[in-house]
């Protein structure tokens, strides 16, 4: 790799993530999760590294398996070209609804 500094942010990514996702390994991570903007703060992921994530946001939000699945579907939008592009997660949308689920907020507007 010519980037070092990225490639150690990478490295440092997938160690943050395996510690908090203790069953999966380095194969399990969906690759977009670990090119995601260097601020953390892309808007959107693939619904394989939304899916990923499920038992870890069941486990922190003591929703159920059902209601985040349901909500990571409600935030998917379909290809943005037609039979292009990808199906994606907004990311936003998504923690915003677990929060209301939740009770932490009473309105959600996204």
């Amino acid at each position: 790799n010519s980037n070092p500094a990225l490639a150690e942010r990478v490295e440092g990514d997938i160690n943050n993530f395996l510690s908090g996702h203790p069953s999966l390994t380095v194969g399990d991570i969906p690759g977009d999760l670990l090119t995601a903007s260097g601020s953390g703060l892309d808007p959107h992921i693939s619904p394989a590294s939304a899916d990923v994530q499920v038992p870890r946001i069941v486990e922190a939000s003591g929703l159920s398996d059902e209601q985040v699945r349901q909500i990571i579907a409600d935030n998917t939008q379909d290809k943005t070209l037609g039979v292009f592009g990808e199906e994606t997660v907004n990311v936003l949308g998504v923690n915003l609804d677990i929060a209301l689920a939740m009770g932490l907020v009473s309105e959600v507007n996204h």
